[in-house]
């Protein structure tokens, strides 16, 4: 079982160490966790990147989470990793920003699509 330990003095009112803690963490489990979000986040690309339409995911506040090719090549964009970037700023020339993202709150707010 790897571990990973932490040790602390326990010190006196003086300042003198009078005993030591050691915690020790089964990292295994730690591992195993990594690797189910890591294989959790391989799928969901899979998934996103096998639908024929374009398609982005976006968290709460309008910023890429995950693109297929689809969405790159309807906006006529290179393909790069836009994780983390604002949609306006990604679809800026291409669509109107400021619209899109009128568009997308109120859809947000009322869990409905939009044309």
């Amino acid at each position: 079982m790897p571990t990973m330990a932490a040790l602390a003095g326990a010190k006196l009112p003086d300042r003198k160490i009078d005993g030591a803690v050691m915690v020790l963490y089964d990292v295994d489990q730690l591992k195993r966790g990594l690797e189910e979000v890591r294989e959790a986040r391989d799928t969901v690309q899979a998934i996103v990147e096998t639908v024929p339409g374009a398609l982005v995911v976006l968290d709460a506040d309008l910023h890429v989470m995950i693109a297929n090719r689809a969405f790159y090549e309807t906006l006529q964009l290179e393909r790069q990793d836009h994780a983390g970037a604002k949609l306006s700023e990604v679809v800026l020339g291409k669509w109107n920003p400021a619209l899109l993202n009128e568009n997308l709150r109120k859809a947000l707010a009322r869990n409905k699509a939009f044309d």
